[in-house]
């Protein structure tokens, strides 16, 4: 049995991802970890220059993406910063597909607004569309058993795949190949270790065995510390499910240490997730506000920033709080407003003003 190691590599819960099975057959899985790249000669390019074969001595990040998706946006920074460090030492593309065809090909006009989306997000490296009849969903996707986007796969100089995983723990993993230390067996038993432990947090969690699985938690939030936008969120879970008030406190010390964007912008969406079952008491609520400034103070762009201002207006509208809920939802319009043409982006702000008039009604 040959493993696929994206399925523990790509352990988030975003809601652009599908999680594939665990452990499948190789039988059912063509393309896994040191198998040869497939082709990418017949794809459209829409920015750069085009990649039409993996050469041999080059590393290549082949990520897949989608304009529909909006985490896969969330992405983006970090591989720019990958490009920068690492710019004569990989080579990164990026292959778009259009998820309402279910990723099984693109209609004639995803190509321009594939280029309208990257121009307005000044990307910086190669990127091509999947063809109208899904070459890259047949010859990547299904065959690797990937369900959903963003997906991120390293071309070893080999020309073999390295590594199959979500692009924001590509870091270490690059740092790695380019110093020659990389090797797949480790990384292939550390991943393996990984799903195995998660697994078993799940079981523990069933069982009501809480403090053994704050344990088991922990013990992977200081192993990997690549996963913790992920790992943080599920520790808070874990909390809340067994004692509310250990969640709270759990996010105080939380709140006090030092994040990246898509952790803070990740644990702010999980209590906003909890909200919604009516699981968040009020001290809840101002520990989202403040999860989501942190967010904001953390990034430049503008559909983050609105969609953390949107938390931050729910979070005071539940505090009864209506008339902040007010002002922060109109700061929400004033940046849609000022954002790209909706064509490009998706959204519109008819959501946003809805909600204005929700939370004006309260006030009445």
């Amino acid at each position: 049995m040959k493993f696929n190691i994206q399925n523990m590599l790509s352990g988030v819960l975003f809601l652009c991802t599908l999680i594939t099975t665990p452990a499948q057959e190789h039988r059912e899985l063509s393309l896994s970890v040191g198998d040869p790249a497939p082709a990418i000669d017949q794809l459209q390019w829409v920015k750069g220059r085009p990649v039409t074969g993996f050469k041999k001595g080059q590393i290549y990040v082949v990520e897949l993406t989608s304009v529909a998706c909006p985490f896969c946006r969330e992405s983006m920074p970090y591989l720019k910063e990958l490009v920068q460090k690492y710019e004569k030492k990989i080579k990164l593309l990026a292959i778009y597909l259009e998820k309402k065809k279910a990723f099984r090909g693109s209609s004639p006009e995803y190509p321009r607004k594939v280029k309208d989306y990257v121009t307005v997000l000044n990307n910086p490296y190669p990127v091509a569309v999947d063809d109208s009849t899904g070459t890259v969903y047949r010859a990547w996707m299904k065959p690797a058993g990937l369900m959903g986007v963003p997906q991120a796969l390293v071309v070893g100089q080999d020309g073999r795949i390295t590594w199959i995983g979500h692009p924001m723990e590509l870091a270490p993993v690059i740092a790695q190949l380019t110093s020659g230390t990389f090797a797949p067996e480790v990384e292939y038993c550390r991943q393996t270790r990984a799903l195995q432990k998660l697994k078993q947090v799940m079981h523990l969690q069933e069982a009501g065995k809480w403090n053994r699985a704050y344990k088991v938690l922990d013990q992977l939030i200081s192993e990997y510390p690549e996963k913790r936008y992920f790992l943080y969120p599920r520790k808070y879970e874990t909390l809340l499910k067994d004692n509310p008030e250990k969640a709270y406190r759990f996010i105080g010390r939380f709140l006090k240490e030092k994040q990246g964007y898509s952790t803070w912008k990740g644990m702010a969406e999980t209590l906003l997730f909890y909200s919604y079952k009516n699981t968040l008491t009020a001290p809840h609520y101002d520990q989202l506000i403040t999860l989501a400034q942190k967010a904001i103070a953390q990034t430049t762009d503008k559909l983050h920033k609105v969609q953390n201002l949107r938390m931050q207006a729910y979070a005071y509208a539940q505090k009864e709080d209506y008339a902040k809920a007010v002002e922060i939802q109109q700061e929400v319009i004033r940046i849609q407003a000022s954002r790209a043409p909706r064509d490009v982006f998706g959204e519109g702000t008819a959501y946003d003003r809805k909600k204005l008039e929700q939370y004006r009604e309260f006030i009445k």
